[in-house]
């Protein structure tokens, strides 16, 4: 039940990165860098300050502490293809770590080839114990980067309430156990004695590793007993999680002297309970394998969901994005054909936005977008749809509108935008806009999206060079 129980904390730590991987402004974020980027030569202080300004990369650190906080994980983030983290989100508390390399990770170089990978570690900076889990980000077949995600496994040490039974990574150095003195030691024959000097301090910090207690002993040609210091003789089952770095191990009392199972009895009976351990662990794992595959469905849907609603918001203002807001055009237009309705659109820009982040800095220039829309959405039914598709650039679809309807709530927004003064830091910076208009019916000779946006566009055009803060409507030619 141990090793059920685990796989079902780690399935979501598992399923993130692979979902995350696929996403249009993570794989867009890391294309900038290129599939030959090398290791940043900036010192680390540097290159982590020049990546959390970057907007792009700081809109997606915001989105991965947002998966951290719904999951419950460690930390989720994304590295180069050169292994530098240029954007992440931690746990509260949590030190921060951008701008640190990770290309010696053995979970990044299975990204680096292309695979899903997994690695039990002690943390490079956060210095906790955690399973790691990647996903190669790939854009025309080429390994640009890798996102990853972090499990602590403190929040699994509940789940160990027997001195029976502890977790051990795929180089047998204990991770998990009832008795914390047996943590970060190493179970007889554990690879991690192979491992060199280096290697051991790159990735658990410390070199040496003392040897469990358990001493290996063989029975009339029996091996798997172990006599564990006064507590007599037991025998050691493994059950490996799948798809996970971990492995769980119990000890099962014989409850008999060494001299009582010498005997042919006790040697069969010996034989028997390995047997029905390691049977039971093949049935535990094939529930734990349905059961994990229905658990990372569901992970995977719920963190589609998410994602599918992050890729239609723009992230600062909180309103659709171009992507959405142009697949709803598309609908609109075809429900419109299909039905014989009106719609209006109108394109929006901001007058003199540039100057407004040049005086007050774009701080305030973020906010000062944001106002715009909640002043905009005000005028707006439930129906209609306010979209940011540029800088200081926005689509409003308003369905089933009329020309006399659509000019009205053009000329009211604009009005509103006028008298209502947007402030940041309790400084008024009063803004403006300009609205193009279109109203569409049944005939007009535009007939796909593009057609409708351009020459709303070209409305937007004339309002600007007319002197701003107005509205000018492009009217529809008959078919």
């Amino acid at each position: 039940m141990t090793g059920i129980a685990l796989n079902q904390q780690l399935s979501e730590a598992r399923s993130i990165p692979i979902v995350l991987a696929q996403d249009i402004n993570i794989q867009s974020a890391l294309a900038r860098f290129g599939p030959d980027i090398r290791a940043s030569r900036l010192p680390p202080a540097e290159r982590s300050a020049a990546w959390r300004a970057d907007p792009a990369l700081a809109a997606i650190a915001k989105h991965l502490g947002h998966i951290v906080a719904t999951f419950d994980l460690n930390t989720a983030w994304i590295t180069n293809a050169a292994g530098d983290a240029v954007a992440e989100g931690h746990a509260p508390g949590m030190t921060p770590f951008t701008g640190t390399n990770y290309a010696d990770r053995d979970y990044f170089k299975a990204a680096q080839s292309g695979q899903n990978g997994r690695q039990f570690a002690i943390g490079r900076v956060t210095n906790t114990y955690s399973l790691f889990y990647s996903s190669p980000v790939l854009v025309n077949g080429k390994f640009i980067g890798m996102v990853g995600s972090a499990f602590r496994l403190p929040k699994l040490a509940p789940m160990i309430e027997s001195i029976h039974i502890f977790v051990a990574d795929e180089n047998g150095v204990i991770v998990l156990a009832h008795d914390p003195d047996w943590l970060m030691q190493s179970v007889p024959g554990g690879k991690v004695t192979y491992l060199s000097a280096d290697q051991r301090d790159k990735r658990y910090k410390r070199q040496d590793f003392k040897v469990i207690d358990l001493e290996a002993l063989t029975v009339d040609g029996f091996n798997g007993l172990f006599r564990w210091q006064q507590h007599g003789t037991y025998v050691l089952a493994k059950h490996a999680a799948p798809e996970s770095p971990l492995q769980v191990l119990v000890l099962r009392d014989l409850g008999e002297s060494l001299d009582e199972i010498r005997t042919e009895r006790w040697v069969w009976f010996a034989l028997v309970s390995l047997a029905v351990i390691f049977f039971s662990a093949l049935m535990g794992g094939g529930a734990l394998y349905a059961r994990t595959k229905r658990q990372q469905q569901e992970a995977l849907l719920r963190l589609n969901k998410l994602l599918d609603q992050q890729a239609n918001t723009d992230t600062l203002t909180g309103c659709p994005n171009r992507r959405h807001f142009m697949k709803s055009l598309e609908a609109e237009l075809h429900r419109s054909q299909r039905y014989g309705l009106m719609f209006c659109l109108l394109s929006l820009d901001i007058d003199f936005f540039k100057r407004v982040n040049d005086r007050y800095g774009h701080a305030a220039g973020d906010e000062v977008l944001r106002q715009f829309v909640s002043i905009a959405q005000r005028r707006l039914r439930k129906t209609d749809l306010l979209g940011r598709v540029g800088g200081e650039e926005f689509l409003i679809l308003l369905p089933q509108t009329s020309a006399e309807g659509g000019a009205l709530i053009a000329e009211r927004i604009r009005q509103d935008v006028q008298e209502s003064i947007s402030t940041f830091n309790d400084q008024p910076i009063p803004i403006t806009v300009s609205i193009g208009g279109l109203p569409w019916k049944p005939g007009d000779t535009a007939i796909q999206a593009d057609d409708v946006l351009i020459r709303c566009d070209q409305a937007l055009y004339r309002a600007k060079n007319t002197g701003r803060n107005c509205v000018v409507w492009d009217r529809p030619s008959a078919a």
